[in-house]
């Protein structure tokens, strides 16, 4: 299975953090609130989020809650089940570096995608231009430092082929919120996998 893949070898557990949303009937809306509209009409959603064994195909957390608990507040519910030597697999919608850093305290190991807009350093503090880099190194692979609470992290950055960077831009671009209009910096960082771990290299190479 992924244990004998190799990836996954070294963990005590793969534990993946996701949710998924089931509309309810209106009436349930004062228990399980729904996203809002323009007509203020209260709707009902079922927000269930889970948190799964991959090794040993197990749910070893469910909550349940309205539409307006979202991921990001949700993103605590791992530390009370994350133990040493486990790894945790979430995406942007966890992302809270305060978190992580955390599972790092706890002797757990991490996998997320790089969030956009995020303040990159060096160890020693200076700052870091991701794009820059990547435009003179092509490709990434060092100890950074993260946000504005300098939490430590593995970041890798390896390019994509460029149909799939240039499908990630048409997207960008076709998005109607005008909102998350994508800025140069970040139309250019789309043509790579940028990922952040606390895996060491020994244990996972960058590719």
């Amino acid at each position: 299975g992924l244990r004998a893949q190799g990836l996954f070898g070294p963990f005590g557990r793969v534990l993946l953090h996701d949710s998924t949303v089931q509309a309810l009937p209106d009436h349930l809306a004062s228990l399980f609130p729904g996203s809002g509209n323009h007509r203020k009409k209260k709707r009902a959603a079922l927000k269930i989020q889970f948190i799964a064994d991959l090794l040993q195909a197990t749910v070893v957390h469910c909550s349940l809650s309205g539409f307006t608990r979202n991921d990001q507040a949700a993103a605590p519910d791992i530390l009370a089940v994350a133990q040493r030597g486990d790894l945790i697999i979430r995406d942007l919608g966890y992302f809270v570096l305060p978190i992580l850093a955390a599972l790092g305290l706890k002797g757990a190991f991490f996998l997320s995608r790089f969030k956009s807009g995020v303040r990159v350093c060096d160890l020693n503090g200076k700052p870091l231009n991701l794009a820059w880099e990547l435009r003179t190194r092509g490709r990434f692979d060092r100890e950074v430092l993260l946000g504005a609470e300098g939490v430590r992290a593995r970041l890798v950055a390896l390019p994509v082929p460029e149909p799939v960077a240039n499908e990630r831009r048409r997207k960008a671009r076709a998005n109607r919120d005008a909102r998350l209009n994508p800025c140069r910096e970040h139309l250019f960082l789309m043509g790579w996998s940028i990922f952040l771990t606390n895996v060491n290299r020994n244990v996972w190479p960058a590719q």
